[in-house]
């Protein structure tokens, strides 16, 4: 999401600028692929990170090679892409928590324990800064 708020800057940085201050879309979609690349040193281990910076270097690729393409156009792209991807998240997130405790609540009215408090513990980053703000945690 920082480098989607970058992109989102640098977007802005080009309304009302002379055409040569843009940059070129190849430039543009260089400079974006090197911040994903780096991205991907943060979580070694994150498969999710790895799937999301493929399809939006996928998204950035296709961007720059259309006909006509500019830098705002293929900032643009990058950021539509971006932003579906957290919507996505967000949706996913909340439904893989509520359907977890509609599941532990489940599990405890089987157990005669439906009344009672549940504690839960999670494994792993599934809080909201390891997913796009919402987390999967119950």
């Amino acid at each position: 999401l920082g480098l989607a708020a970058e992109a989102h800057g640098r977007l802005r940085g080009l309304a009302g600028a002379p055409a040569a201050r843009h940059g070129t879309a190849e430039a543009t979609a260089s400079w974006l692929l090197e911040r994903m690349a780096y991205l991907r040193t943060s979580r070694p281990t994150a498969v999710n990170l790895f799937n999301a910076m493929d399809a939006l270097s996928a998204t950035v690729s296709a961007a720059q090679g259309r006909p006509g393409a500019s830098a705002g156009s293929v900032l643009e792209a990058y950021i539509e892409a971006a932003e579906a991807m957290l919507a996505e998240d967000v949706r996913a997130n909340r439904a893989i928590g509520d359907h977890g405790a509609d599941a532990v609540l489940e599990a405890m009215q089987r157990a005669g324990r439906g009344g009672a408090g549940a504690r839960v513990l999670t494994i792993c980053n599934t809080g909201a800064l390891a997913t796009a703000g919402w987390g999967t945690a119950l």
